[in-house]
């Protein structure tokens, strides 16, 4: 039985659906507005066109994480997340530094008249299985975050929830069932009907290989 660490050092794309993961439920935005969360996870999908701005369909995320901010009684944590896309060249500044996804996203959500202090940034992964990986580890674990919304689009709902419910129920420092699991798909914002059409078969298969031939291996975090 490996570790999640040691598939990551490989480069091995896995994830797996621990069924028994508490509370792992995809919610209205309207359903959100009603729960509390310790933290919301906004995931990064693309280098940004530019430091302060997002690619639409990810800037939709970052509105929705803003506007539940600004609904909640008691301010949640926003972390987000990506450092860039493996696949994809990153962003430069004019001094010639690299763009991470997760800054310009954080950069969004402040635009949006979020506090600057309740807003984190996750800047080492390059995938949605990193997201989840040093999301917990690194993040959720030492902050005491327990109760989370994972925002993301909803061509990449279906795949997100496969792999956050594996990560965050894998074993690790924390209880067994320590993390409440909760997550609200966005609009495919600036994708024509094909780009999401291809973008769903992509994930479904993807989805597909997590569920069936990936979990087995990969149940602990290290």
């Amino acid at each position: 039985m490996g570790c999640i660490m040691g598939a990551l050092r490989r480069a091995t794309v896995i994830a797996a659906v621990l069924l028994h993961t508490t509370s792992a439920t995809i919610l209205s935005f309207d359903e959100a507005k009603l729960l509390r969360v310790d933290a919301i996870l906004v995931l990064g999908g693309g280098a940004p066109p530019a430091p302060d701005a997002q690619l639409p369909f990810v800037a939709a995320r970052c509105k929705a994480a803003a506007a539940l901010w600004k609904a909640a009684a008691k301010k949640p944590k926003i972390l987000t997340l990506s450092a860039g896309t493996a696949h994809v060249p990153q962003l430069l500044d004019a001094r010639g530094s690299v763009v991470f996804e997760a800054t310009a996203s954080a950069a969004v959500i402040i635009n949006e008249g979020v506090n600057s202090a309740d807003v984190f940034v996750e800047t080492t992964s390059f995938d949605t299985i990193g997201n989840a990986f040093y999301s917990r580890n690194d993040h959720c674990s030492l902050a005491g975050w327990r109760r989370l919304l994972v925002i993301t689009s909803e061509f990449h709902l279906a795949r997100t929830k496969a792999i956050f419910d594996w990560v965050y129920g894998a074993a690790g420092a924390e209880p067994s069932g320590a993390y409440e699991l909760s997550y609200l798909g966005t609009e495919d914002t600036g994708l024509t009907p094909a780009e999401v059409s291809a973008r769903k078969a992509r994930e479904d298969a993807s989805t597909r290989n997590v569920v069936s031939s990936l979990e087995p291996g990969y149940r602990k975090l290290a």
